[in-house]
């Protein structure tokens, strides 16, 4: 997003997961949900780190945008262990139910 500001609302053309949205001076709004973070402890070999996921809409012109979920590693290329994987993959059926719910 460009220079908007996030806020929180409670506005009826949010989806219901929106905890905070900005809007664009062309009037485009960006809808984010709770993020949810994992942890990746590193250790050995392994690249420490943590990989963040959220639902994201961008409504640009009026137009309902298609509703997504965003991944993010910082740093690039952590390494996950078998249980960090679950809780990734945890993560993401999750907000996949979100979104389904929300058709």
């Amino acid at each position: 997003m460009s220079a908007a500001t996030l806020t929180r609302t409670t506005a009826r053309t949010c989806p219901p997961w929106c905890r905070k949205h900005g809007t664009d001076p062309d009037g485009s709004i960006c809808h984010e949900g709770e993020p949810i973070t994992v942890q990746a402890a590193g250790g050995g070999n392994l690249v420490a780190g943590e990989v963040d996921l959220y639902l994201n809409r961008f409504d640009e012109y009026g137009i309902t945008g298609q509703a997504a979920i965003v991944i993010t590693a910082s740093p690039d290329g952590i390494d996950l262990t078998a249980a960090e994987a679950r809780q990734v993959a945890a993560a993401v059926l999750y907000l996949a139910e979100q979104l389904e719910a929300t058709r």
